[in-house]
């Protein structure tokens, strides 16, 4: 979270929070943080799988 403060246009961190996110089981959380990520610039395809 720190660093998504920092930048919030790090899309790395931005992806990281999602992972946590989904293993915390906060599903939609994490879909709010990898639909921010490619509306950053981050392809779909790299997060399909998540």
């Amino acid at each position: 979270m720190n660093a998504i403060k920092a930048d919030p246009k790090w899309i790395d961190a931005r992806v990281a929070q999602a992972e946590v996110l989904l293993s915390l089981l906060d599903g939609a959380s994490a879909e709010a943080e990898l639909d921010r990520s490619v509306q950053l610039g981050l392809g779909p395809a790299a997060v399909r799988h998540l």
